[in-house]
């Protein structure tokens, strides 16, 4: 089975986005199970040793294992826990699973099979056709919108009747959805958030027909501080601040 990690979930035209395409991309999926039996990290570390692991019992209760190619990483716990993240949909991530339980079953546990497998958090990403007045955003919505400029670069969105979602609004028109399920929660964001986020445009940054993408709106960007917003995404997106 092939994944495409570059494939847009959603890639169209919305009521609220005035006749401009949006590609919403899934970037991260975080899903986990349970194996069935206990596991030797010492003896399972050695025999997967191929696959660049790294496992220090001193620093850290779990098997460390990352692939390049898909860019995701592993954590293999001695009771049988498995974690996946950086799958880039809901069934690469279960495939990927899958395939770990096998590896670890042909490494001499074959009592492993895949059990309570669940999917944790799913971050996607797009970039909205306007840039946005994040302090207005934050006053026209306070009961539900925290901007703090000082602790993060993003206003930070909790609609109520999207919980558990949370939705991260950047200056450049920058949107990232976290906290979602399933990939349905894309739309139920999109369907929403966005007339939400239009009441505090502040101009536009795409070309009409275009679809509004990454490299469009980072080339149009630069001066905005990007990459740090970035980085600092990324801080905020391994924690359990969101």
């Amino acid at each position: 089975m092939a994944f495409n990690s570059d494939q847009p979930v959603i890639e169209q035209t919305w009521p609220w986005s005035d006749g401009y395409k949006i590609a919403v991309r899934i970037q991260n999926t975080v899903c986990t199970c349970k194996i069935g039996t206990d596991l030797n990290l010492q003896d399972l570390a050695l025999k997967l040793r191929h696959l660049g692991i790294q496992y220090n019992k001193k620093r850290f209760a779990a098997i460390i294992i990352t692939y390049r190619n898909p860019r995701v990483a592993f954590l293999i716990f001695a009771q049988g826990k498995l974690v996946c993240t950086g799958a880039k949909s809901k069934y690469h991530a279960i495939y990927l699973v899958y395939d770990m339980v096998e590896r670890i079953r042909a490494a001499g546990y074959d009592k492993a099979v895949v059990q309570d497998l669940t999917v944790q958090n799913m971050v996607a990403s797009t970039f909205l056709p306007w840039r946005v007045d994040q302090k207005k955003l934050g006053a026209m919505y306070s009961g539900m919108c925290t901007y703090d400029p000082e602790q993060f670069p993003g206003a930070i969105m909790r609609p109520p009747e999207l919980a558990p979602l949370a939705i991260l609004i950047f200056a450049s028109g920058k949107m990232v959805i976290t906290g979602m399920k399933d990939p349905s929660d894309i739309h139920r964001a999109l369907e929403k958030v966005p007339w939400q986020i239009k009441q505090a445009k502040d101009g536009f940054i795409a070309k009409k027909g275009k679809r509004s993408s990454h490299r469009d709106v980072n080339n149009n960007n630069n001066q905005d501080g990007e990459e740090e917003e970035e980085d600092m995404l990324a801080v905020l997106l391994s924690s359990d601040r969101v």
